[in-house]
């Protein structure tokens, strides 16, 4: 009988949580809202960084690459468009651009993750797919945050994953960020 119950209620919790949207371990989020109204930033000037990520344990370029504010009067939900050309260098110079994506300070969701372990870090960050061709090539995210009425500010930071030795200073130009809200 006490094999019966526990096998019952290992069944029971097991529909139950498959039943919950957030049972797997990639559980789709939703964010639901019409954008009416846009802000957008953007540079044309080249930026360079070595401030590297890990090293200093999720710490990004001093000032943000973009950066803009937007005022909702109601539950909204963002949506952040944000592209950039990173340069591509010739020969693995011993690093790799990186962005972050907040707003209000905390990292958007939906982006990466780079595990540390010592000190024990998890830094969500959105990473350049890196191809040995020499050139600026056009990167493109597009990421959703839930807000709620008030003024958010809402920016893009960089810098880089170093390994190996050398120099791994990376440059990007030509950013933008498009900011869709209600």
């Amino acid at each position: 009988m006490r094999m019966i119950m526990t096998v019952c209620v290992a069944i029971t919790l097991l529909s139950a949580s498959m039943a919950s949207p957030t049972w797997a371990t990639h559980a789709q989020r939703t964010c639901d809202a019409t954008a009416t109204s846009s802000v957008g930033a953007w540079t044309t000037a080249f930026h360079t960084t070595n401030v590297d990520v890990r090293a200093t344990v999720g710490q990004f370029a001093p000032d943000p690459l973009l950066a803009t504010t937007v005022e909702v009067t109601a539950p909204s939900c963002l949506l952040i468009q944000f592209t950039a050309a990173p340069r591509f260098p010739i020969h693995d110079e011993g690093g790799q651009l990186v962005f972050q994506i907040r707003v209000d300070g905390r990292p958007v969701t939906g982006q990466g993750h780079l595990d540390i372990e010592t000190p024990r870090a998890r830094i969500p960050l959105l990473e350049v797919a890196e191809d040995d061709v020499g050139i600026y090539a056009l990167q493109a995210y597009l990421l959703l945050a839930p807000v709620t009425p008030g003024v958010h500010v809402v920016e893009v930071l960089y810098g880089v994953l170093c390994w190996g030795g050398g120099d791994c200073a990376r440059t990007v130009r030509s950013a933008t960020m498009t900011v869709g809200y209600q």
